[in-house]
């Protein structure tokens, strides 16, 4: 019986089970267990593709787990809402029977499975967010609107209409209705650069945001997929943006894709892609629009900057240098801005400050975690737990190279920040920030470890 191999083909099942989508329609669960059975299927013959000579002992264990994750999965989808079981046992026998089926046509393109991702995620958008769009196809009328979301739009609105930034805000907060002031500290205005960013995308209105976020999310789930296929191999990469898929789902059809972490934390994605493929200069054009949107992702990209001195990587480390001065002076000129509006004090800087609170770091290990199939099972705080042990062991075995580490530092940095600086019920959506980090470089922490464990899985990487 071969251990290892069973090891890790059981945390690869764990992996897909707790990927599966909390369906909101029949559309969603047909799709999400269509798309479970064929993950399934091709991981197990995958498996047994690149493990020659793994014995029959290992290959009846194999087909044991399989069958188990099966037979949980419908159970669970049973209990949590009996309405889709049939569905679901329809839509998984299909996945697995046209995955054995193809299963030489995928497993030479792998890339056709995160299109299918994809595909997916875009059509359940369209499909589940009708209300949504009819809610954000208008400019909000002043007085009837009273969250952040659409206050973002109206600002963008003012701003398509020939407002600048600054009145357009202004102006925005007033007729927002539960304020009849404007916020008197610089952090609680936000950066200018959504709302012309906004305008690159072709149309107008809420709804061109929209379309223009459901792309860049679309394109984030793409390199989510390359980070991975870095570490791990194309074959296995396809667990990353199959982890964080259902997370993109919440915002694909919420009003709360309006808030700026969302757009930061794609733009990241992609450009930590670049980093680690050494293209500074792509890199640092994309870490640049993070922190432009959203000045909280300072925070990661110093951590990375730091993980670029220890390891002497001085041109990395020279490229956040000129990140953290343009940064600085559009961080200066927001200040004078603002101040036009508020007094120009000291005390308008200063930053929020709390006790750190883990009861809030579990709030935003909790925000959009209702997604996922088994959220009661607290997926997010288990894979971050796994996170670090898997880190750990990396680390332990000399195998933490530079690379990993910028993963490792890129998505806990901001985690530990946020336990300071964010405010208790209000902030959870914060975790928007990392939490798509650590779903996205959970299967490549986790399956690292198995690296030249035993020389038959050497073919695994290739």
């Amino acid at each position: 019986m071969n251990f290892v191999f069973l090891v890790k083909f059981s945390l690869i099942n764990l992996l897909l089970l707790l990927g599966i989508l909390n369906p909101q329609s029949f559309l969603d669960v047909f799709l999400s267990y269509f798309l479970l059975g064929v993950l399934q299927t091709y991981f197990l013959r995958y498996q047994f593709k690149v493990a020659e000579g793994i014995g029959l002992e290992t290959k009846k264990i194999s087909y044991f787990i399989f069958v188990l994750s099966i037979v949980f999965s419908l159970l669970s989808i049973f209990n949590w809402k009996s309405v889709f079981i049939n569905v679901a046992a329809l839509s998984l026998i299909l996945g697995i029977a046209l995955s054995n089926l193809f299963f030489s046509q995928i497993s030479k393109r792998s890339v056709i499975l995160v299109f299918s991702i994809i595909l997916i995620f875009t059509f359940t958008s369209r499909v589940n967010s009708g209300d949504l769009r009819r809610s954000i196809s208008f400019e909000p009328v002043a007085e009837t609107y009273f969250t952040d979301y659409f206050s973002f739009l109206k600002v963008f609105s003012l701003v398509e209409r020939g407002y600048g930034y600054y009145s357009a805000h202004v102006k925005a907060h007033l007729e927002d209705a539960r304020f009849d002031y404007v916020p008197q500290q610089v952090w609680g205005w936000r950066l200018p650069t959504y709302a012309y960013l906004w305008r690159i995308f072709p149309g107008s209105g809420g709804v061109s945001v929209y379309i223009f976020f459901i792309v860049l999310s679309s394109t984030a789930l793409f390199f989510s997929y390359r980070i991975a296929k870095i570490f791990i191999g194309k074959k296995l990469a396809i667990l990353s943006p199959y982890l964080v898929y259902p997370y993109f789902h919440f915002a694909a059809r919420d009003v709360a894709f309006f808030e700026m972490e969302w757009w930061s934390i794609c733009i990241l994605i992609i450009g930590i892609y670049y980093f680690i493929r050494k293209k500074i200069f792509i890199a640092f054009l994309f870490f640049t629009v993070t922190v432009l949107i959203r000045e909280i992702f300072i925070i990661p990209l110093i951590s990375v900057a730091v993980a670029s001195l220890l390891y002497r990587q001085i041109k990395q480390f020279i490229s956040f240098i000129f990140v953290g001065i343009i940064f600085i002076a559009f961080l200066s000129l927001h200040f004078i801005k603002v101040t036009e509006y508020i007094p120009r004090t000291f005390q308008s800087l200063a930053p929020r400050d709390h006790p750190i609170g883990l009861i809030f770091l579990q709030q935003t290990l909790s925000y959009s975690s209702w997604e996922y199939l088994f959220f009661n099972l607290r997926p997010f705080l288990f894979l971050l737990l796994i996170n670090l042990i898997s880190t750990t062991i990396l680390f332990i075995r000399k195998m933490l190279n530079f690379e990993l580490t910028i993963l490792f530092f890129s998505a806990f940095s901001l985690m530990i920040a946020i336990s300071k600086i964010g405010t208790p019920l209000y902030d959870d959506y914060w975790g928007v920030s990392y939490v798509p980090l650590i779903l996205i470089f959970s299967p490549i922490f986790i399956l690292t470890i198995f690296k030249n464990m035993d020389h038959k899985y050497s073919k695994i990487n290739k």
